[in-house]
């Protein structure tokens, strides 16, 4: 059976990366889907490039509260229902404790954390009133194991996995979904933009060798997402670290 087809997906970040091939994917499957990003010009010329069905672009700050709830209501108002909601936007952010700033620490946290507060706050009452939906938030493999040196990353990617998993029992009364994506390294533009300052250079910018294909990663979340998968974690060899963790504290 076809979980997407006909639905309504949202996903924030969108223009690039996990979020646009996520788009992509699920407009294979028949989604109707809406993307959204900050980044008028590059989501503008993705959607062209990536959709193959139904969709629509917005331009949102997810940082922006009112933002949000507008956009999900318009969208609610128009098709009747909101299936899917993708909290996908964010940055990375590799910078030692010791060189970080409260200008670094106030960034990530107003987008990485309070972009997914703001997205959960805002589609929580349609999704209640619809008795249905799956609520799926942008975590990361540093949200589920503390890597040394990304402090500032993991903090924002552990609040992300709490939240999440602590809401499970409480949204499952509504009849609402809820998972976290637990990626590892996927070659993104994630490398290519510090927490503050401009995106770099593409021939400055070293992928890891680690990295894996948007794609890879993208079937991996489709297929737990599917499955109704808590924690959707990406490789599939990462799993081995986080159990290791779990058992053993240290990976």
């Amino acid at each position: 059976m076809n979980s997407f087809k006909g639905k309504v997906s949202i996903i924030t970040g969108a223009a690039s990366g996990l979020g646009l091939g996520i788009a992509s994917e699920l407009s294979k499957l028949g989604s109707i889907v809406i993307l959204l990003d900050i980044d008028n010009d590059r989501l503008l010329k993705a959607a062209s490039e990536n959709m193959y069905g139904p969709f629509e672009t917005k331009i949102v700050d997810v940082t922006n509260y009112e933002s949000i709830e507008l956009t999900f209501n318009q969208i609610f108002g128009k098709y009747g229902h909101i299936d899917y909601l993708f909290n996908n936007a964010g940055i990375g952010g590799t910078l030692p404790f010791s060189e970080a700033t409260i200008k670094h620490w106030n960034k990530i946290i107003n987008l990485n954390m309070y972009g997914v507060i703001n997205g959960m706050t805002a589609i929580y009452p349609i999704m209640k009133k619809q008795q249905s939906g799956h609520i799926i938030n942008t975590s990361s493999i540093g949200g589920i194991i503390p890597f040394s040196g990304q402090a500032l990353y993991n903090t924002t990617k552990y609040a992300i996995a709490g939240l999440s998993l602590s809401l499970e029992r409480e949204l499952k009364n509504d009849n609402i979904d809820i998972s976290i994506i637990c990626p590892g390294m996927v070659n993104t533009r994630i490398f290519y933009k510090p927490i503050i300052g401009n995106e770099a250079p593409e021939e400055y910018v070293k992928i890891p060798k680690e990295a894996i294909s948007v794609e890879h990663a993208v079937k991996d979340i489709i297929n737990g997402i599917k499955r109704r998968k808590k924690i959707i974690i990406t490789p599939s060899i990462l799993k081995s670290f986080y159990l290791r963790y779990r058992l053993f504290g240290k990976y």
